[in-house]
């Protein structure tokens, strides 16, 4: 598998990046990911595909191989890693369910807003933590995101896998329609970054981005500097 990767980074060689270690945009992403539909037995989460059960390549350095770790969302891994999930998602119906208390229905702002809270409350940003986790079991392995929910460590791809599980369950319960993806891409100077983006059955799309403490429509991102680029090619 190594060699796979090896060949396809080789081509894509002008487009990774450095000592963010990210994969830099959707392009090389896609083309790695998609020619690569599993990886040591596990299907890969990229752009618009399903959250449970995958795992998400937290990037791959210029030999190929794993930079950090093979990050695994899978609910059903034993008693404590179901727990830590099940804990998340109880926290996120309470939540709800305050907010019933004061809307007749919550809209999918509020919705959205109360999974921003949850993966804020669940995660905080450590990158030391993270790589305290890594360490631990080893760079390149497969690690649950319920390790690091244990842990209450992450950062920005922790919390986006987070926030992207816990919209992608309300989808399965019909409490919200629409699709979930965990979008990425890398600006120069700033680095790789990765976050939760979801599309109404309307069409509205709406960023989940703990790490970078924004939550809201993609649109009212346009005239405020400073913000993350969260466009993908396809957005006006």
């Amino acid at each position: 598998m190594n060699n796979v990767i090896r060949t396809l980074t080789d081509r894509f060689s002008n487009q990774l990046i450095g000592d963010t270690d990210y994969i830099q945009d959707s392009f090389v992403e896609e083309n790695v990911t998609k020619q690569i539909s599993k990886m040591q037995g596990r299907r890969l989460i990229y752009r618009d595909q399903r959250i449970e059960g995958g795992a998400f390549i937290s990037g791959l350095n210029s030999a190929g191989k794993i930079a950090k770790e093979l990050l695994v969302v899978d609910s059903t891994l034993g008693k404590k890693g179901s727990g830590v999930y099940t804990k998340a998602y109880l926290e996120l119906e309470k939540e709800l369910n305050a907010r019933r208390g004061k809307e007749s229905a919550p809209n999918q702002g509020a919705l959205l807003r109360s999974v921003y809270d949850v993966t804020n409350d669940t995660l905080k940003e450590s990158s030391d933590g993270v790589d305290k986790i890594i360490n631990k079991y080893g760079v390149g392995s497969k690690i649950d995101l319920s390790f690091f929910m244990n842990e209450g460590v992450g950062v920005c791809r922790h919390m986006a896998l987070l926030s992207a599980w816990l919209i992608e369950k309300l989808i399965t319960e019909g409490k919200i329609k629409g699709n979930i993806s965990v979008d990425r891409n890398y600006i120069e100077g700033r680095g790789g970054h990765a976050w939760a983006r979801f599309t109404s059955d309307a069409g509205q799309v709406f960023i989940i981005d703990p790490a970078q403490h924004y939550v809201g429509p993609l649109i009212n991102l346009n005239p405020k500097p400073n913000m993350w680029d969260y466009k993908r090619e396809t957005d006006l």
